[in-house]
């Protein structure tokens, strides 16, 4: 995949650098009448606001709390969990989002689908029986995802070496509706007592509200090993879909955008990562049109001297897929007669 940032077309903010962003789709793209807007708030107030122009489900919280025992899982809120990591002293229990997304032609909605992992550690050097996953441990395993699913789900494993110690994974992917009782069985099941969990929760503004008020979870203070899952550069206690550049959502009609995106300017720094993706795009070529491919993408990305950047993507997946050279000639042509140009970089910041 080549990745270009458009020179010549970066703004101050974000209703402008909407405009050259709709300005290249437009010129050189076909297929993005939705798109996905990444935002991350600095306080909760900012997310009800943008909340009211663009209502979502997949608005996201982020806090940490004392998981006491497996009774903890029955929570109503972890119908909706997106992420967690569990600690309970060598032992882990882990949730993370299916992202998994096909190489041609996505919808852009969620698959429904998740990851539950229970993780066990030993330090090096380990004895002989540990060296690999315990069958013991899945045959357990798939008896309790079979009963709480009513449907076998097979337990994939993986070990890897972490410094000096090393884990062994043991990973099942039901339907997100099935989370919260697997959680509940498996942390039944190895007697996980006494440890401290991270968690993403997902909703809507109406729901994080009843959640932040509820004081189960904080968001700051996030003790050691356990940390925010918006932990990057947009680093907030709330936002909307997060890591988008890996799993864009589609939540935004394109005629919407222009409004949304005045809305997120007089915000102001309350905004404090913002961006907007469009993968699968059909890119226009000299000769027709290239496939709907994952890696076809444009973005806008707010940068951290707060200005606007604007880059695009171009995928060959296979070999007889057109090359990124038949892109960048008829591009660089039209985007030319704009006095812009692309540059080739290693990845969109």
């Amino acid at each position: 995949m080549k990745n270009y940032e458009i020179i010549g077309w970066g703004t101050e903010n974000c209703a402008q650098g909407v405009e050259r962003l709709l300005q290249l789709i437009d010129r050189l793209s076909t297929g993005a009448e939705r798109l996905c807007l990444e935002t991350h708030f600095s306080d909760f107030k900012s997310l009800q606001t943008v909340a009211e122009v663009l209502p979502s489900s997949r608005f996201a919280f982020y806090g940490w709390c004392r998981v006491e025992s497996a009774k903890f899982f029955d929570r109503p809120e972890f119908n909706a969990a997106k992420s967690g990591s569990c600690i309970f002293n060598h032992r882990f229990l882990h949730l993370a989002e299916d992202t998994d997304i096909p190489p041609y032609g996505w919808n852009g909605l969620p698959s429904g689908r998740s990851m539950v992992a229970y993780w066990e550690r030993y330090a090096e050097p380990v004895e002989k029986d540990q060296r690999e996953p315990d069958p013991q441990i899945i045959e357990a395993l798939e008896k309790t995802a079979g009963v709480t699913a009513g449907q076998a789900l097979p337990v994939k494993t993986s070990t890897a070496r972490m410094g000096d110690f090393r884990e062994h994974s043991y990973m099942i992917f039901p339907v997100t509706s099935q989370v919260a009782p697997l959680l509940q069985a498996i942390s039944e099941q190895f007697n996980l007592q006494e440890g401290v969990g991270s968690f993403e929760f997902l909703g809507s503004a109406d729901d994080l509200e009843k959640l932040l008020k509820s004081n189960r979870y904080h968001i700051e203070n996030f003790p050691p090993n356990c940390w925010s899952f918006n932990d990057g550069d947009g680093k907030t206690p709330f936002a909307l879909e997060r890591a988008s550049f890996l799993n864009p959502v589609l939540n935004l009609n394109i005629d919407d955008l222009p409004k949304v995106a005045a809305l997120i300017d007089s915000l102001g720094s309350k905004i404090v990562q913002c961006s907007v993706i469009r993968k699968y795009l059909s890119w226009k070529l000299p000769n027709g049109v290239s496939p709907h491919t994952r890696g076809n993408y444009v973005l806008l990305s707010k940068q951290k001297k707060g200005d606007y950047a604007l880059f695009a993507g171009f995928d060959q997946y296979a070999d007889d897929d057109p090359s990124p050279k038949e892109f960048l000639s008829f591009a660089s042509k039209i985007l030319g007669h704009h006095g812009v140009k692309l540059k080739s970089v290693p990845y969109p910041r």
